[in-house]
This record gives structure tokens, sequence and C-alpha cells, in this order.
């Protein structure tokens, strides 16, 4: 599999500005938290959805979960939110712990996804790294926001 330039620089800068938006959130203005959170999980599945019909990643399960979270924000329907970043959080820490992938050395990483091990692959794979401990993150501080919005 080849190493899409856009999708690598998009990793960091999508974590960045997800983790911008969403400290400029009140957890007491519900509405904003909501939109916040349905633009980025729009975003995220639109992005899984690329992957999976243009680059032909068979494995890209991402946009159920975010399709599922776009949707219960569009909704602002709490425990709909609730359940899907659950998932969300599920999806991003079944790889980190079910494939050790914070153990893997970025080498074999990028050969095991990647097909190669060249400089380039490299990079990716500590981007991808961050990547996932960023989203991780990410997803269970939105799960903790929604979770603190009084009903």
């Amino acid at each position: 599999m080849s190493i899409n330039p856009i999708s690598t620089r998009l990793m960091p800068i999508s974590q960045a500005l997800s983790w911008y938006a969403i400290f400029n959130c009140q957890t007491k203005e519900s509405p904003t938290l909501y939109n916040t959170l349905m633009i980025a999980s729009s975003f995220y599945c639109l992005w899984a959805l690329y992957k999976v019909f243009v680059e032909g990643n068979k494995q890209e399960l991402g946009h159920y979960s975010m399709a599922m979270t776009a949707l219960a924000t569009t909704l602002k329907s709490k425990y709909g939110t609730l359940g899907a970043l659950s998932v969300v959080v599920i999806n991003f820490v079944v790889p980190i712990i079910g494939f050790g992938l914070l153990q893997m050395p970025a080498k074999k990483l990028a050969k095991a996804v990647k097909g190669t091990d060249s400089k380039e692959a490299i990079v990716w794979a500590f981007i991808f790294k961050g990547y996932m401990i960023s989203s991780t993150l990410f997803w269970t501080f939105a799960l903790y926001q929604v979770s603190q919005i009084n009903a």
C-alpha cells in the first residue's frame, strides 16, 4: 500500500484542529459541543470512506462509528452520542492493545501496513502512532465532555 502524503499530513493537522475546537467548547454550552463533535466525526467519516473507496483499504471501518457519532450529535442525543463515542473509542483502543501498536517498532509497522520499510513509510508509522494515541485521547475526552452535559 502506498504512502499518501496528504493523508500523512492530515493525521496531525486534523488532530490539532480537533483538539483546538473541543478546548474552545464549554460543556455548559452543549449545542456548541455537539456541533464541534458533529463536524469532527463527519470529517473523519468522510476520510474513512475515502480510504475505503478511493484507496481500497478494506480494513478501514471508522466510517461506521464516525457516522453513528455524526448522526447522534446532529440529533443532539446525549445517550446516543455517548454510545457512539464509546464505539469510536473502542475502534481506536482495539488496534492499540490487540495488535500491540505502541510496542511495535515503526519500521515493523511500516512494513506490516505499507509493505515497505522505506524512510517515508517509517515516518508515516511514527505519525500514525501519534495519531492513534491522540485520537484515542481526543474521543475519550469528548466522551467525558458529553457525559458532563445536563440532559
